[in-house]
């Protein structure tokens, strides 16, 4: 090698190792800036999701309503799940149109797809929680060929659940809320009755008369083409059996208003379009509760339905009102059952 070709070599070897490490100094620089949130938000990167049961709490809560018509007395019920095994996997596979074997059979996680209907199915053996879904971006247009009414709507679903779950009869399925969507996108947004082709129903199960809520909210969410067409539905499983307990006192009113904002549990978020659309990520500030009503909670952990007092507030976010539900052990002698 002459002279001149090592002149050129030692500039090549030279120009990468400077390039390298202005590369590497850039990414040094880059990873230690960290993204402040804006006013009044909270940055996805520095919290749970608003709708995290774990970590979803009001910052205060101020009481609008002047007297709460509770029972004094609650009962609570001690249950035996639904198992979850291979033949109530096998049973509900069919049931909604799938054969053979999962996709994807983890321990505690199995997915079926059906890809001639483009229809998803998704069992989570730990919070045994079903999840069955049509792929709305294979075919994000809803052709509604005869809008039936909500009530009937309401009513299959209560069908649906009822059979194909092979609930018992002191379970029943109520329905709590029913909304009115639309597509935006991949994304389902708040709509009118009239303008509206999607049915979203928020459903309970129903004990000795009370709602019974899953930790995460509403145990049963589905959305219907305003046909009657199932496009999704989410399924927190019930309970085989149920036995009733002792009935214990609940606190009073005075006792409730003096638990601290950190102690409420949020079980649910309700907003207009605008929130709909929003990316969920606003903390829910100051609650003002309107009203309470008694109820229970089911978690998968527990063997027992226990009481909770259920308030329902306003509260007031960036992408405008919502109405808040919010949780809080009813019974004045916590601990006894878990």
């Amino acid at each position: 090698m002459n002279k001149k070709m090592q002149n050129i070599f030692l500039i090549v070897v030279t120009t990468i190792l400077v390039l390298g490490m202005i590369r590497i100094a850039f990414f040094r620089e880059k990873s230690t800036i960290t993204k402040q949130p804006e006013t009044g938000k909270i940055s996805l990167g520095t919290t749970e999701p608003i709708n995290d049961p774990s970590t979803a709490r009001p910052k205060s809560v101020s009481w609008g309503v002047t007297k709460l018509d509770l029972e004094k007395k609650m009962a609570v019920y001690k249950i035996s799940s639904q198992q979850v095994d291979d033949a109530m996997i096998e049973k509900t596979a069919r049931s909604f149109g799938f054969e053979g074997k999962a996709e994807v059979d983890q321990e505690s996680f199995l997915v079926y797809n059906n890809t001639e209907n483009n229809t998803t199915l998704d069992i989570n053996k730990t919070s045994r929680t079903i999840k069955y879904s049509k792929n709305l971006l294979v075919y994000p247009m809803i052709k509604v060929v005869r809008t039936i009414p909500v009530e009937e709507i309401g009513e299959r679903l209560k069908d649906l659940v009822t059979k194909r779950f092979d609930l018992k009869p002191e379970i029943k399925v109520t329905v709590e809320r029913t909304e009115y969507e639309t597509l935006a996108g991949p994304r389902f947004v708040a709509s009118s009755r009239e303008k509206a082709d999607i049915v979203k129903i928020n459903g309970n199960y129903q004990v000795g008369g009370y709602p019974v809520y899953s930790f995460a909210g509403f145990p049963i969410i589905a959305r219907f083409s305003t046909d009657g067409n199932l496009l999704n539905l989410s399924v927190d499983l019930a309970f085989d059996e149920t036995s009733k307990q002792d009935s214990l006192t609940v606190k009073t009113e005075e006792e409730l208003k003096r638990i601290p904002p950190e102690n409420y549990k949020i079980v649910d978020i309700d907003g207009e379009k605008d929130y709909d659309m929003s990316s969920y990520e606003e903390a829910i500030g100051g609650v003002n509760i309107t009203g309470g009503y008694l109820g229970y909670i089911l978690t998968p952990e527990s063997d027992y339905l226990l009481p909770y007092v259920f308030f329902k507030g306003n509260s007031k976010l960036l992408s405008g009102p919502v109405v808040v539900t919010m949780a809080v052990p009813a019974l004045k002698e916590e601990g006894l059952y878990k």
